[in-house]
């Protein structure tokens, strides 16, 4: 059994719990949804055949476009071209939004090779502010008011986890660094299994992350 939670620390990066990721089961193609700046992190990742997508030109992606075009744009081909699409890891970090990230994360799993992992960035928002659903952020208008906006993406991971993954097939948790790194890990090997939670408040979801 790998049990690979025992090399994450809380002072990580998303991109050393994606490398160390890629160096532990030695993946070699990695998607990564959401890139803005590809030095903040894309270009950090190592030892891969790296892709990645964003709606923004300045962000200089291999396909311009959102998530849903990009999985759209891989249905539309053979299957001998969709199976070489598949990858080893994927990155999700775009739009912060529970209803997005849940169309992420399975369509994500579609695409993703046997033994695979996917990561989401912003799983433990710092408070509830943080939290602030996109739609509330914009009636809001507070997006850019200058505090780090995570958004409710850590809802996707824990329904994830507590409805959809119900029979623990695959081993989730979140690594409390740079803002919450949820991952999910179909490698069998890797199978950890914790108690839920008793209640999913924002409190007791930042106080419990390694369990959730």
């Amino acid at each position: 059994m790998i049990r690979i939670r025992k090399y994450l620390r809380d002072n990580m990066l998303r991109a050393d719990v994606i490398n160390l990721l890629i160096g532990t089961y030695g993946y070699k193609r990695y998607l990564e949804i959401g890139t803005s700046k590809r030095d903040e992190n894309f270009n950090k990742i190592k030892n891969v055949e790296g892709f990645c997508i964003d709606p923004e030109a300045d962000a200089e992606p291999d396909f311009l476009g959102t998530s849903d075009q990009y999985f759209s744009f891989l249905d539309q081909q053979d299957a001998e071209t969709r199976q070489k699409s598949k990858y080893d890891i994927i990155f999700i970090d775009g739009m912060h939004e529970d209803k997005q990230v849940r169309k992420d994360i399975e369509n994500s799993l579609r695409y993703l090779n046997p033994n695979g992992a996917i990561v989401l960035h912003d799983c433990s928002p710092e408070d509830e502010r943080a939290a602030t659903p996109y739609d509330e952020l914009k009636r809001q208008s507070t997006r850019h008011m200058g505090f780090n906006w995570n958004g409710d993406v850590y809802k996707a991971f824990v329904h994830y986890k507590w409805e959809v993954n119900k029979d623990n097939r695959n081993t989730c948790f979140t690594v409390d660094c740079d803002f919450g790194c949820g991952v999910i890990l179909t490698d069998p090997r890797a199978q950890e299994i914790f108690p839920a939670p008793a209640a999913f408040t924002m409190n007791g979801y930042n106080a419990d992350t390694m369990r959730v």
